[in-house]
């Protein structure tokens, strides 16, 4: 961007944004008229404070530049002497504006609250075909300006009449006709599904729902009142949500397992029944890398303040109390070593003794944590009923399935 002296920088900010404006904000000079649409001296000329307006590091160089690059991608498909006619724009927020001051910045150092922070980003698109109006498309798409706002893909009909209301304007046009080809509407439906499936939609191909779940949550979505409404007339309120996390091995769930609970405070919990002994279905499951299923539970341990984690010095698994750390027993599963499930109220842990145990429909069984060292340093495998721990010792140690013990390998 072009350089300018102070005495410019105080005539010039009277009727636009200054670099000064952008400084430790922590909000990008994001583009309108992307450069990446450009080509040449084009190019250049996109690097103005003009075309700029302040968005979100996060959405404006991975979500909004994702987009970005799918419209180059369907528009460098078609008929080059063909003409497309692109518009971007922002929704001004009222009451958020750059730069804030900040407890360490001095009244009168600089002006302060001059460049609204947009709510939303958007862009229409009208492709006009050279001969066939049939190739001739149009849509738009629109993003919520924050860290991992969602950004959606309308018609050009519909992005109008969304923003008419957020501009409370009756009259808005984005192109003459809405650029919507009433004789033919069969190309801009495949293209709008076309960027739904490639670009909005990835995030199902990770988060997968029951068709059952899909449909009451898209309905629920579908009847609240638009997202940014200040004061909704209806909200949606979700009281309870079951996730499964499907991991491609035992070893990759122990690593999801201690980052979740590290930074979340929660555990994935085995939940689904074992056709046999837990220690000999980890081990099948750890030599063949099968897929594992657990469920995501919140961490709640008697007398701990933080979450169960393993000791890699202590070998064995601590938390914190508040005044002290001591040895807690992890949530980590709720299959007692004969494949049973424990009951609800009494999952797998040490409830007083110096092994794993739970409570089952049936009786009481031993259960015991995979910690991620169950071997001894004779190269055996540990007992199911009694794993890699200290017990009250000073060093590593465990049960074998022959009733003798060893110490483990470290």
């Amino acid at each position: 961007m072009k350089s300018y002296s102070s005495r410019d920088s105080d005539n010039i900010k009277v009727k636009q944004a200054i670099d000064e404006d952008y400084k430790h904000t922590g909000y990008d000079r994001g583009h309108l008229n992307p450069n990446s649409f450009q080509c040449n001296n084009g190019r250049e000329a996109t690097f103005t404070l003009t075309n700029c307006v302040p968005m979100d590091a996060c959405f404006n160089r991975v979500h909004w530049k994702e987009w970005e690059a799918a419209v180059v991608g369907i528009l460098r498909e078609q008929d080059p002497t063909g003409t497309a006619y692109l518009v971007t724009g922002a929704v001004p927020s009222p009451i958020n504006k750059i730069p804030r001051q900040g407890i360490f910045d001095n009244p009168g150092e600089r002006d302060f609250n001059r460049v609204s922070v947009p709510t939303h980003i958007w862009t229409g698109v009208c492709y006009i075909h050279p001969v066939d109006p049939e190739e001739s498309f149009s849509f738009g798409f629109i993003g919520v300006n924050v860290p991992h706002g969602s950004i959606q893909v309308k018609t050009i009909e519909d992005l109008t009449n969304h923003l008419s209301s957020r501009y409370a304007s009756n009259n808005l046009k984005i192109f003459e006709d809405d650029c919507t080809f009433q004789n033919n509407k069969r190309k801009s439906e495949r293209v709008v599904k076309r960027l739904h499936n490639t670009v909005q939609q990835p995030m199902g191909n990770r988060l997968t729902m029951t068709p059952e779940v899909m449909n009451t949550l898209q309905t629920s979505l579908s009847l609240s009142d638009d997202e940014g409404t200040r004061y909704p007339a209806k909200r949606v309120k979700i009281t309870d949500i079951k996730v499964d996390f499907i991991y491609d091995s035992v070893q990759t769930w122990l690593r999801g397992m201690e980052i979740m609970k590290l930074t979340a405070g929660l555990a994935c919990v085995l939940s689904t029944p074992f056709a046999g002994p837990v220690r000999d279905e980890l081990r099948r499951k750890r030599q063949t890398s099968q897929e594992l299923v657990c469920r995501i539970a919140p961490e709640v341990l008697d007398g701990c303040a933080t979450s169960c984690l393993f000791n890699d010095a202590a070998r064995d698994y601590y938390c914190s109390t508040g005044s002290m750390t001591e040895r807690c027993s992890p949530t980590y599963s709720n299959i007692a070593v004969n494949g049973q499930r424990c009951k609800s109220d009494h999952t797998c842990g040490r409830h007083g003794y110096d092994y794993y145990w739970c409570n089952t429909d049936r009786s009481w069984q031993f259960c015991s944590p995979p910690l991620p060292l169950g071997k001894t340093k004779s190269g055996k495998f540990c007992s199911s009923k009694r794993n890699c721990a200290k017990y009250g010792y000073s060093n590593c140690w465990c049960n074998l399935d022959d009733g003798s013990w060893d110490y483990c390998t470290r």
